[in-house]
């Protein structure tokens, strides 16, 4: 397996439509992850399927997944239009309400809303005012869950090692790219703040308005603007 990124997908309840009513070979896709992987794929990702199908009944033996359960997926994956790089199994079962917990991790809603949304083919540079520390870089990282992030800029000065060590720290910005502005000293209110802006994307128009005493913790501007009113987000129709 080479360097590049992967998307990791789960395969039940992900990739199909867990119907308790339906037996495996015969599950619905869940057609909107199925576009979004499809998208991903065309944006140079690489495509991992890792199930837990069968870890509970077969008691975690490997040997039987490999023999019974991997050829049944990998059937049903290719039929639905799929051609990840690999399917693996032995993914351990969280139980009936159970939590997978990953830093990298994008719910259903993100992943397609990345994919397939309305900013799904933009570049985004981040810009901030101020040298962020370890923890607001990280916490602008986030973004990623749901914007093609092509760059990070910072004023010159010290960075802290989580944004040394970063690549796309001061990487060329495309000409197309929109800016997000960022004040890294609200870095806590990157994440809701952009999970309020998504929501409000999905208009048709969107505009969320801010007000004095309620500052906005990012502000996005299209391609040829830099200067976006400070006190709102203003996300332009850019629906297809």
């Amino acid at each position: 397996m080479n360097h590049k990124s992967f998307i990791v997908l789960d395969l039940d309840g992900t990739l199909t439509r867990d119907r308790k009513d339906a037996p495996y070979p015969e599950k619905p896709p869940r057609e909107p992850v199925h576009v979004a992987a499809r998208a991903a794929s065309a944006h140079g990702y690489g495509l991992l399927v890792v199930t837990a199908r069968n870890m509970r009944s077969f008691q975690g033996d490997l040997e039987r997944i490999r023999a019974h359960t991997l050829p049944v997926a990998r059937d049903w994956i290719a039929r639905h239009g799929l051609a990840p790089d690999d399917v693996l199994g032995g993914k351990p079962w969280a139980g009936p309400r159970g939590f997978y917990v990953d830093d990298r991790a994008l719910h259903l809603e993100e992943f397609v809303w990345r994919f397939t949304g309305p900013l799904a083919h933009a570049h985004v540079a981040v810009l901030a005012n101020t040298i962020p520390d370890g923890e607001a870089h990280e916490a602008a990282q986030r973004l990623e869950r749901w914007l093609h992030v092509a760059s990070y800029l910072y004023p010159q000065g010290d960075l802290p090692a989580e944004a040394a060590e970063d690549p796309l720290v001061g990487a060329p910005v495309p000409d197309d790219a929109w800016l997000l502005h960022y004040d890294p000293a609200q870095a806590n209110l990157l994440a809701p703040a952009m999970a309020m802006a998504a929501a409000v994307l999905d208009r048709p128009r969107g505009i969320l308005a801010g007000g004095p005493g309620r500052p906005h913790a990012l502000r996005l501007s299209p391609p040829g603007k830099t200067d976006p009113d400070p006190l709102r987000i203003l996300l332009p129709d850019c629906r297809p």
